[in-house]
């Protein structure tokens, strides 16, 4: 099977076709979280599915420090959040707060 080409993806939740990377002025329903969106994003025009740039790029099992007990989307104690909230860092520095602010 020849590799897809770079800016195309088989995404583990959406099996059915490739998806492609399109970059558009035009808002649309994110297919994985469920979040309006605009801009770049991964599509299949037969079916017009979307998924977020980093919702088609993130890995099939995330962890945070927000719910370090299991992986994230968490079916056992009903926690879900959106990918890029992973990726928040667990303290923060503002002027208001020199030592950091714990979220």
């Amino acid at each position: 099977m020849a590799p897809l080409p770079r800016n195309t993806l088989q995404h583990f939740t959406y099996p059915k076709h490739s998806l492609t990377l399109f970059d558009s002025n035009t808002k649309y329903s994110c297919d994985g979280c469920k979040i309006l969106g605009i801009g770049k994003s991964y599509h299949c025009p037969e079916c017009d599915f979307d998924l977020h740039e980093y919702c088609g790029t993130c890995p099939m099992k995330l962890s945070s420090f927000l719910h370090p007990y299991h992986l994230l989307k968490c079916e056992v104690c009903e926690f879900d959040v959106h990918p890029l909230c992973t990726q928040l860092p667990e303290t923060l520095r503002d002027a208001l707060h020199q030592g950091g602010k714990k979220i």
